[in-house]
């Protein structure tokens, strides 16, 4: 007798095909069960020949699992149900007892009577689509494992959402804080800023008016850093910072700001001025109080020479602090204007200084740029366009 090829089916269903099945999983396996059952059925085998069959296909049935996985052909031909497997070469033995006309991986058994070509046809579409009760447990197991992922889903996000809200709570309440804790301390830091300028004009002893500096230092820190705080509260607000543009000589800010720090710091810091007075309209309170977050911030997580520079470059003043340290984390670099970052140095800052140097940029129209190579060390760049002239015949750049 003739045997199709298992690799291609379609050209056995000319002589009966009924089923090819692979068998991968335990569901294979149980299918061919429900297939041998089906077939002992339909295709009305003596007893003793259902038996045989049955027998035959669950042991081809328990062979699932296997590597390659095993495969059952089953189709009519000469009046004969013939069976051929392949991956399952060696239960040829077991098969043996069950099925007549035993060769190798294949075997038969006669048909009595032979069905016609309509009966194999409806046998075939049922057989191909499994058994209703298997497809309906596996469509409920489905179902189960689907709506347990469904439910896990929702319980991560529900998760999410609480963890959501109580960081925005805990959000709101520090910039809540900080905006009292900064509005409450203008007036005692007013009160100390008075009694200072008072020793300032008393009799003082050389080491008694060095201290008296250092007060001072210390007391225009805390004074920008309630400054900072209630900036931070402003723009968190969605306020923009409030400018008040007027010319001023960015030579002589830049001299201001570098004497105080300086003085404040006890170390030096280097400058790179025009030659002549470089006039522009800006909040000069606002820049200076930029220009000396930077070189606050230049000396407390740089190293080497600080240097302060200004120029003009076509219609764009361009602000800059350097200094020789190593250069920045660049995972870091996106998040340094960011409020409340930490440092990563392991000291403890409150973290709004660059916050307020990138909020000054942008209520001027212009932004803040860093660059930190290693052997270039680190330069924050303020680049601000110029701004509009009070009225069509003033030159805004001087």
């Amino acid at each position: 007798m003739a045997q199709p090829d298992l690799e291609a089916p379609v050209a056995s269903l000319a002589r009966g095909f009924l089923l090819r099945l692979a068998l991968r999983t335990e569901d294979d396996g149980r299918r061919l069960r429900w297939a041998a059952a089906v077939l002992a059925k339909e295709l009305t085998l003596p007893e003793a020949d259902a038996d045989r069959l049955l027998r035959a296909l669950g042991v081809l049935a328990g062979s699932w699992g296997r590597k390659p996985a095993p495969t059952v052909q089953l189709w009519v031909e000469e009046g004969r149900l013939a069976l051929r497997w392949r991956g399952a070469e060696s239960m040829a033995d077991a098969l043996a007892p069950f099925l007549d006309a035993h060769e190798g991986s294949s075997a038969s058994l006669p048909l009595r009577p032979v069905p016609d070509a309509r009966a194999l046809a409806t046998l075939r579409i049922r057989l191909l689509a499994g058994d209703p009760a298997q497809a309906a447990a596996a469509l409920r197991a489905r179902t189960r494992k689907l709506a347990t992922a469904l439910e896990e889903r929702a319980q991560l996000a529900r998760e999410l959402r609480a963890r959501e809200q109580e960081a925005q709570r805990n959000v709101a309440f520090q910039e809540e804080l900080m905006g009292i804790v900064g509005h409450d301390l203008k007036s005692p830091l007013g009160a100390l800023k008075m009694g200072l300028q008072l020793l300032r004009r008393a009799e003082l002893a050389a080491p008694d008016r060095a201290v008296v500096e250092r007060m001072g230092g210390a007391l225009q820190a805390m004074e920008r850093l309630v400054g900072e705080l209630l900036d931070f509260t402003a723009t968190r607000l969605g306020e923009s910072l409030a400018l008040r543009r007027d010319e001023a000589d960015l030579s002589a800010l830049v001299r201001r700001t570098a004497d105080r720090v300086s003085l404040h710091r006890r170390r030096p810091i280097a400058l790179s001025l025009p030659k002549t007075a470089l006039l522009a309209r800006v909040d000069a309170a606002r820049l200076e109080q930029a220009l000396a977050n930077l070189l606050e911030n230049a000396f407390t997580h740089g190293e080497g020479t600080v240097t302060a520079s200004l120029a003009r470059e076509e219609r764009v003043l361009v602000l800059s602090v350097h200094d020789e340290g190593g250069p920045i984390p660049a995972q870091r670099i996106a998040a340094l204007f960011a409020p409340l970052e930490s440092s990563g140095d392991g000291a403890q800052h409150l973290g709004l200084g660059l916050y307020v140097v990138d909020q000054v940029a942008k209520a001027h129209g212009g932004r803040v740029d860093v660059r930190s190579l290693a052997g270039e060390g680190t330069r924050f760049t303020l680049r601000l366009p110029e701004a509009p002239a009070p009225n069509p015949e003033a030159t805004p750049w001087g």
